[in-house]
């Protein structure tokens, strides 16, 4: 396994990533889905979420092989196998990417994850999240134990450290320290006289139709 420092902070995140432990990094992933409440426990195998980090472990693990032959035919394999989500879920998440064990995707829908990210353990992340790039540099580096929730923007390269929480369509451009929280945009209750400037929209009473001569009033 390897130990990546995100260098932020001067702090190691604490990430354990690499794809020579699949089967362990699998069995961790699997516990995310788990219901406690259930007696047998196999919520995970009706997950979408599973299932799409199970062809990334594939995927990574595979480019690990020595043998070429071995390393094309898993990477084929992979291709096939990640087609679904990205053609009709819009998953992009691929094999280059570090992952620590324990990744719940929550409601995976329109994810994008560059390829040159490294993601930690225990980490949630929901749908229409995005990875990217941004004012800073480079792409993000996720700490341990981070929730991202849906329609957050993480862009650039920024550090999030363990055990953040990343609230629903926050944008976050520069790095989030230890068990802090990024707050999204909050609602605001517009007065109906701003409304209409707000809008766009003028709101003028409709004048009375005048009678023609021709008529005779009722």
């Amino acid at each position: 396994m390897k130990k990546h420092s995100a260098g932020w902070a001067g702090k190691d995140v604490g990430m354990q990533v690499g794809g020579y432990r699949m089967f362990d990094n699998i069995r961790e992933d699997k516990k995310k889905y788990r219901d406690d409440k259930k007696k047998h426990n196999l919520q995970w195998v009706q997950c979408p979420g599973f299932w799409i980090t199970f062809s990334y472990r594939f995927g990574h693990w595979g480019r690990t092989l020595r043998f070429p032959p071995a390393r094309l035919l898993v990477r084929i394999m992979h291709s096939l196998a990640v087609f679904p989500w990205r053609m009709f879920k819009s998953v992009y998440l691929p094999a280059q990417v570090e992952i620590g064990a324990g990744l719940r995707m929550v409601h995976p829908q329109n994810i994008w994850v560059p390829q040159e990210s490294v993601i930690g353990k225990g980490v949630s992340i929901y749908h229409e999240v995005t990875l990217g790039t941004g004012p800073i540099p480079g792409v993000p580096i996720i700490g341990d134990n981070v929730m991202i929730f849906p329609g957050a923007k993480i862009l650039g390269g920024v550090k999030v450290g363990n055990n953040v929480h990343i609230g629903a369509n926050a944008v976050l451009t520069k790095d989030a320290p230890d068990n802090s929280t990024v707050s999204g945009p909050t609602a605001r209750v517009i007065p109906a006289t701003l409304a209409q400037n707000v809008r766009g929209v003028h709101h003028q009473d409709p004048k009375p139709a005048t009678p023609s001569a021709d008529e005779e009033p009722v």
